[in-house]
């Protein structure tokens, strides 16, 4: 079991992943005999949750080095999976790194790396000879410029091999933590700046902190070359841009003549940096951020720009285009739009033309240099927050949290009227049983599942405050695509969460257990599209609620006697944004959460690398789904089914390289439609996903894939599906249960349970 609170149906026993498509080509038994090694496999967990402080200090210390050995370093560095996925950042990225690594000497026979043991660094060679070995037989040696043990940076990764210095060496180190707080803290400074963009506009500083931090999740990242033109005086248009780098040229044929920079602003709805030019925390040096982590009001100044590009956007009609201003990083174009449509005084006017509906831009903006562009629209803001008269009242955010947070009304249970029937599940810590309770004398029997925990094993295995959350979590979901918790109740030694019986089997039992699926390696393109409804209708639910769930894959997704799917285990969730108290006693808000948790294959890339990951990385994990229910196997397993580091590239190189599916998926979904929808979910960058682009999961219902599906019907339990799962009627008797092992300790703890 993974987690505090996890109790499968059957025991998690392996890293095992299925072979990639192109290498599928076997038998049909042999393929089920490859996919039943890969059940239930270890899912990543570190035990503690990490909230990174911005102080940079203790990290960009860093070693004296020398122009040779810094070359060594970039050099050996950009070998990295993570930096080759990223090069855009990569320069910015490396100095960081660079300046985290520590120098470090060993003597001839010293063990650096033991085979099976967990790893916490990465390692560079400067100079000296060492000798790798597995099970005892050399396999290579390793020299001057050699990287090893990348994977250790981002988790507890079994090392594969010994290595050991064959002569006197000189290695250059990064630890796992150094790594991580690297991430998070450039992350965080971006989201920092990012935010304090968005609430230079009076509209969007009324928004709550948490809110904020999800409107800046939304952003979407666009590049443009010089002469791009990006908005057209007299278009319809929705979008709020911010500049995030370079600068651009605007005109208005409501300027007859020249007038000051303040006036064109007020009249065209340009936001500034209140004081001058602000370079983007994306483009800063160590010392640049460091600076501006340490001292938020400080300008840091960039040149001045004259504007020479060709401006005319290559429409040929346009007359020489003469700017009026010009708009840099830091600025803010577009807000009149928001205005128009919140009915606001010096809002841009709100029209409808045809099908089209939005603000008339009252000026033309062209890129006059290469441009990196955050853009929102007034939808986005509308599915996140409600109609923007509304939404942008300074209560009203705060309001619709509230409300989101309301729990659900649980049941009062007497422990001592529960018959035990028989066991469901059991894990590390914990046993399912299926109960019946009779709460009067004369009324019918209800059948329960008591998912009860070993208070003794939740203190050792230091999981309470993660138990405490699922409890807290089930507590607020209504859903009937979610496991139903009817209430909880605890003895001296145990708690138990009281929910509905689920004896169907799973989603995983489905693909690769299940004939005639199993034998087609993949469900049929309607099935599949019944279940991804279920799916993005129970997690649209639980990102309302503000959670993420943090571990989706199919065998967390259980089936009911209608055949209608169930998301189970909540022990990975947690609400974000969040906030949490210092020690000074000020409260923080947390946009994202920085915990590395999940199984392997449905990692996202943000969440692999420590950059912070929100509701986006279950999306990710729903795309990986889709292509697994068609396909019988996930997009990015690795050829040699243990190898973690491969499975990893295969993610991270996503963002270089584009996805690649297999061309077979669209033979068996028999339309073009699925390739699609995974394409568009399986964006490395998490803005560009589908569901978060659009501000709101449910809008990934409106894709072409879902066609033909009846969404009422479905959410009514009226549709049937093609495929009703027969109960197991093989079930473990109560004799195999395990003795409650004795909890003597403070009781106070459970108190919140």
């Amino acid at each position: 079991m993974g987690s505090a609170s996890s109790i499968q149906l059957s025991p998690r026993n392996s890293t095992v992943v299925e072979e990639r498509d192109l290498e599928r080509d076997k038998t049909s038994h042999s393929k089920r005999d490859n996919a039943a090694n890969r059940r239930n496999p270890k899912r990543i967990f570190e035990r503690q949750e990490t909230n990174y402080d911005l102080d940079l200090s203790s990290l960009l210390v860093g070693e004296a080095i020398d122009e040779p050995t810094r070359a060594l370093l970039v050099n050996a560095l950009s070998g990295f999976f993570f930096l080759q996925s990223n090069p855009d950042e990569s320069n910015a990225k490396m100095e960081l790194l660079i300046k985290g690594m520590r120098k470090e000497e060993f003597a001839e026979g010293f063990l650096l790396i033991t085979e099976g043991e967990a790893g916490s660094k990465l390692f560079v060679v400067e100079s000296g000879t060492l000798e790798v070995t597995i099970n005892g037989s050399v396999i290579r040696e390793m020299g001057r410029g050699s990287l090893l043990g990348e994977l250790a940076l981002l988790y507890d990764a079994p090392r594969s091999a010994t290595v050991q210095c064959k002569t006197k060496c000189v290695v250059w180190s990064l630890s796992r933590e150094i790594f991580k707080r690297i991430q998070a803290i450039s992350a965080t400074a971006n989201q920092i700046q990012r935010a304090r963009w968005l609430i230079q506009s009076p509209e969007l500083a009324t928004l709550s902190a948490i809110d904020l931090s999800r409107l800046v999740g939304t952003l979407q990242v666009v590049q443009y070359s010089p002469g791009d033109k990006i908005l057209k005086e007299g278009d319809v248009t929705t979008q709020i841009i911010l500049i995030e780098k370079g600068y651009a040229a605007i005109a208005s044929s409501r300027f007859a003549e020249k007038v000051s920079r303040n006036e064109t602003d007020k009249v065209l709805g340009i936001l500034r940096p209140r004081e001058g030019k602000r370079r983007s925390v994306e483009f800063m040096n160590a010392s640049e951020l460091r600076k501006y982590l340490e001292n938020s009001n400080d300008i840091l100044p960039v040149d001045d720009h004259t504007t020479n590009a060709d401006t005319t956007g290559g429409d040929k009609t346009d007359k020489k285009f003469e700017a009026a201003c010009e708009a840099y990083e830091g600025c803010m174009v577009g807000i009149g739009a928001l205005r128009g449509r919140a009915n606001l005084p010096d809002g841009w006017k709100w029209v409808k033309r045809g099908k089209s509906e939005g603000a008339e831009s009252p000026l033309t903006m062209i890129a006059a240099s290469p441009m990196i562009c955050l853009i929102f629209n007034v939808e986005v803001f509308e599915n996140l927050f409600g109609p923007a008269e509304k939404a942008i009242k300074s209560q009203a955010s705060a309001k619709k949290a509230d409300e989101k947070a309301s729990h659900v009304k649980e049941i009062t249970f007497d422990s001592t009227k529960f018959k035990m029937k028989y066991i469901l599940g059991s894990g590390s810590f914990g046993v399912v049983t299926l109960a019946e309770y009779r709460a009067e004398k004369g009324q019918p029997p209800v059948n329960y599942a008591l998912k009860s925990l070993s208070k003794l094993a939740v203190i050792e295995t230091g999981q309470l405050r993660h138990v405490m959350d699922e409890r807290k979590i089930l507590a607020i979901m209504d859903s009937p695509f979610i496991l139903k918790l009817f209430g909880t109740y605890q003895t001296p030694h145990q708690l138990v969460m009281v929910t509905e019986p689920l004896n169907c089997g799973d989603l995983w039992s489905v693909v690769y257990e299940t004939p005639p699926f199993c034998d087609n390696c993949g469900i049929p393109f309607n099935l599949c599209t019944f279940y991804t409804t279920n799916l993005i209708l129970g997690l649209s639910h639980i990102h309302e609620k503000g959670v993420v769930f943090r571990d989706l894959k199919p065998e967390n997704i259980m089936l009911d006697e209608r055949g209608y799917l169930r998301i189970i285990d909540f022990g990975f969730s947690k609400k974000v944004p969040y906030t949490k108290t210092d020690a000074n006693g000020e409260v923080k808000v947390y946009a994202k959460t920085y915990t590395l948790c999940g199984t392997p294959e449905y990692l996202s890339p943000e969440l692999i690398f420590n950059l912070g990951h929100n509701h986006a990385s279950d999306l990710w994990a729903l795309g990986v789904i889709i292509y697994e229910m068609l396909m019988a196997v996930t997009p990015f397993a690795p050829k040699r089914p243990d190898n973690v580091t491969e499975l990893f590239t295969n993610i991270a190189m996503v963002k270089k390289n584009g996805l690649v599916l297999s061309p077979r998926i669209d033979q068996h979904a028999g339309n073009p439609q699925a390739r699609i929808l995974i394409s568009q979910i399986l964006r490395a960058d998490p803005a560009e996903r589908l569901g978060v682009q659009e501000g709101s999961t449910r809008c990934i219902l409106d894709h072409p894939f879902f066609a033909n599906v009846d969404f009422e019907g479905i959410k009514n339990g009226k549709v049937v599906p093609e495929f009703i799962p027969v109960p197991n009627q093989h079930h473990e008797p109560l004799s195999n249960l395990m003795p409650v092992r004795p909890f003597n300790g403070d009781q106070s703890l459970f108190a919140e349970f």
